[in-house]
């Protein structure tokens, strides 16, 4: 479907839009979960775990993250829960036992299912809510307002472990932003991420309207970008930094295979 929108091929992307013609009733969120981020199931473990970290990062600037590339990546779409069904969990593994998990609701035009939604999620896939690598992420219109406004009056904030928040809300133009820090990696991601772009500007998410956050702009820190390696991680570089960040001696390794 990317390549039938980006080269005018298909007028589908049409039924995405605010405004249609008819009154038909569309799975949107659904279709275009697969359609964005449906080839992540096709990617090898590094390159998966480098733009789930790049779309995180979106977020959660100062997000800790494991430092050397998974071994292996389990990309899942709509995983049966016992009383609720997310749109992505994409869990990655270490040879040395380690661990990192991206549960992933995504909205489009479109509220909550119910107050406590993401709260049923975040109990259902998050078996060890204490590690520092499991994460939650809301991509939404407006994220950051829905976000401001989840709060369970039972348990609190049960996100908060060891002073990071797990549960971060991203804009889809921040996943535009992502994808224009993908599209200078390797090959294959670039393709996925131009195509992507495309789709996003068919179906109204533009470069740039406006800002929408809950509190004050983050400080930018780091501003990490591809140098377009052919494989792995070789060539990665970032703009000078202020301080080192785990994120950062990530992708500034060398090539790891």
């Amino acid at each position: 479907m990317l390549h039938a929108t980006a080269l005018g091929k298909s007028p589908l992307f049409r039924r995405y839009l605010p405004a249609r013609e008819d009154n038909q009733r569309v799975h949107a969120e659904d279709e275009i979960t697969s359609a964005v981020f449906g080839p992540l199931a096709f990617m090898e473990p590094a390159a998966c775990f480098r733009i789930c970290a790049v779309l995180l990062r979106q977020g959660a600037r100062q997000a800790e993250l494991p430092t050397a590339p998974p071994g292996t990546a389990t990309v899942r779409f709509w995983p049966p829960g016992a009383s609720v069904e997310p749109d992505l969990l994409v869990e990655f593994d270490w040879p040395d036992g380690q661990q990192c998990r991206f549960l992933i609701e995504l909205k489009w035009r479109a509220g909550l299912s119910g107050h406590d939604q993401l709260h049923k999620q975040w109990r259902a896939f998050a078996p060890d809510p204490e590690s520092l690598h499991t994460w939650h992420l809301l991509i939404a219109h407006g994220a950051g307002r829905t976000i401001s406004r989840v709060a369970d009056p039972a348990d609190g904030d049960i996100w908060t472990r060891n002073g990071q928040r797990r549960l971060v809300g991203i804009d889809w133009k921040n996943v535009r932003d992502a994808l224009a820090i993908c599209r200078h990696g390797a090959p294959h991601v670039s393709t996925w991420a131009n195509l992507a772009l495309e789709f996003l500007d068919r179906v109204g998410v533009h470069r740039f309207d406006g800002f929408d956050c809950a509190g004050p702009l983050p400080t930018l820190r780091h501003v990490p970008f591809f140098t377009a390696p052919a494989t792995g991680f070789a060539g990665f570089s970032s703009c000078p930094p202020l301080s080192p960040a785990p994120f950062i001696s990530f992708f500034s390794s060398g090539t790891r295979g």
